[in-house]
């Protein structure tokens, strides 16, 4: 059970209200207000805080969930990543979500409820034009079966919870009914958008709020997938023409392990051809960077362009870095032409290498035969021999 507390501060006539909340382990959770309502119940979705860095959002939500003759409270939690995308729901202790005649929810349920919020809009359906459902003759054969009412064309519209229900059966309406917990339209309609349909007014609170000061979190934590929207963001308040690459360049250059590997995660195919890209990866790889960020360079340098000194280097340090070697030679691999001294270099570090890696050369030489020059195979056809 959460232990919470209430502070009041006052700031310029204006009251704010801070909640300090204590998670499963007992740390200390600060949430901070944000003024985005889900709906006219007053359910606000609340920033919560962890070790004084934005963590995620999170509303504790109540609202009554009608069905025919009764409105049923619902008592839920949803959560939702920095960038507004649903994460996960789950209730206050001694809560159940319930179905039609109050039938408990099942195990199963609470999983397809989660797997429906994390998709598409199960309110949208496609519907034959012309066809008024309300006026649909009905009697004991009728199934309301849509297909055996044939229309002239098909619309996708957004559907009233009302509408998705047999105002004669009370059925859901076969076109829609594998689109929400069976037994429980209402409770999946309400609940899809309480946690679906403010996602763009918390994705613009991040960005208006969080970004200017807490662009490196936002950046290095790749749990919150801010980093493209950062990185855009800081782009665009340069004037530069090449502002996103020297973004990239800039957050490389920082050292910082985590915001490297976000950097390296959002260079555009287009950029490996640059010479300035081309020398921080170079001066990244051969200085004192990780083995993760290490290994991040060796993957881009072997599925995109490499230039020609790229690959001279990187054949003459294969025994230094050999620990990264099955990679280096993927780097090879991939490629169809060897710059002059490339295959030379790999000869020469040939026996300076553990056997096993050995091998791995030798599998390479065999298989990229077609691709050396004459003069190349002279120098390493020995390997097979």
């Amino acid at each position: 059970m959460k232990k919470i507390t209430f502070i009041t501060i006052s700031l310029f006539g204006l009251f704010a209200f801070t909640f300090n909340q204590l998670d499963d382990n007992g740390l200390e959770l600060k949430t901070q207000k944000t003024g985005i309502y889900l709906d006219s119940m007053s359910n606000e979705v609340l920033l919560v805080f962890e070790d004084h860095l934005p963590a995620y959002y999170k509303s504790e939500i109540f609202t009554p969930v009608c069905n025919t003759g009764e409105c049923l409270p619902v008592y839920v939690n949803i959560y939702w990543s920095l960038n507004g995308q649903y994460l996960k729901f789950d209730q206050p202790e001694n809560e159940i979500l319930t179905k039609l005649d109050h039938v408990p929810f099942t195990e199963n349920d609470y999983e397809l409820l989660d797997e429906i919020l994390k998709g598409p809009d199960p309110r949208l359906t496609s519907l034959s034009q012309g066809v008024n459902h309300s006026q649909v003759k009905h009697d004991k054969g009728d199934k309301q079966d849509s297909q055996a009412m044939p229309a002239p064309s098909i619309n996708t519209i957004k559907m009233d919870k009302h509408a998705m229900v047999d105002g004669i059966s009370g059925a859901t309406l076969p076109e829609v009914k594998s689109q929400f917990v069976p037994g429980a339209l209402y409770t999946t309609y309400t609940l899809w958008g309480l946690a679906n349909d403010s996602k763009n007014k918390i994705k613009k609170y991040t960005k208006d709020q969080l970004f200017p000061k807490y662009s490196k979190h936002l950046i290095g934590d790749e749990n919150l997938e801010c980093a493209a929207d950062v990185i855009d963001w800081m782009a665009s308040k340069s004037n530069n023409e090449n502002a996103r690459v020297q973004v990239l360049i800039d957050l490389i250059d920082s050292g910082d392990t985590l915001i490297q590997a976000a950097a390296l995660s959002q260079m555009y195919f287009n950029y490996y051809s640059l010479p300035e890209i081309q020398a921080v990866l170079d001066r990244t790889f051969y200085g004192e960077s990780t083995f993760m960020i290490q290994r991040h360079i060796i993957w881009d340098w072997a599925y995109n362009y490499t230039p020609a000194s790229t690959l001279i280097k990187l054949s003459d340090n294969l025994v230094n870095y050999e620990q990264h070697f099955p990679e280096m030679m993927a780097v090879f691999e991939n490629k169809t032409e060897y710059p002059e001294g490339v295959v030379r270099n790999m000869a020469l570090a040939y026996p300076k290498l553990k056997p096993a890696n050995q091998q791995i050369m030798r599998d390479f030489v065999v298989k990229q035969k077609d691709y050396f020059s004459a003069e190349d195979w002279e120098i390493v056809k020995a390997f097979t021999e």
